[in-house]
């Protein structure tokens, strides 16, 4: 009797241990897709934000020390677009289990089943959270290259403004 409610608790805990792993796998991907909208917001403002430089500057009137910030800010708007696409790129996910691998377990017990799909599981969601991470630190990159763009411009500004 004993050994009978050890096995159902261990059941019952591989149950919960999938379903946990699974609801993980699903806040992963929310995540990435939260990152991927945040890319965009700041890759829309940063190609305004350029756009709206590059036409309102005329170079032949300028110090050098104001164009060493204006182009200098230009060039760090520049390398936030190009570190939002790589934060955008798609990058190949792991959504497992895959079905026909499942199929091979068909005659298998049920308790075998579900630690291979647990396992699995796990090794999904350790590969996705390392695409996660890039793509998070990729958008870090970005957002301080904007920053950085902007101390520029506002310096050329102030330059600009004190000649």
């Amino acid at each position: 009797m004993e050994e009978n409610q050890s096995e159902s608790l261990k059941l019952a805990n591989k149950q919960y241990i999938a379903s946990i792993t699974l609801e993980q796998i699903k806040r992963l991907d929310a995540a990435m897709d939260a990152i991927d909208a945040k890319a965009g917001i700041l890759l829309g403002f940063t190609a305004l934000l350029l756009t709206l430089v590059l036409g309102s500057t005329s170079p032949s009137k300028r110090t050098p020390a104001e164009l060493f910030f204006v182009y200098g800010g230009v060039i760090a708007l520049l390398a936030s677009i190009l570190m939002n696409i790589l934060s955008i790129l798609p990058r190949g996910l792991r959504y497992d289990p895959k079905l026909q691998a499942l199929l091979k377990y068909t005659s298998k017990p049920f308790e075998e089943t579900l630690s291979a799909v647990s396992a699995n599981l796990a090794e999904a969601w350790e590969f996705n959270s390392q695409v996660h991470e890039r793509k998070v630190e990729w958008l870090k990159r970005a957002f301080w290259c904007v920053l950085a763009g902007l101390l520029l411009l506002f310096l050329g500004f102030v330059v600009r403004t004190a000649c």
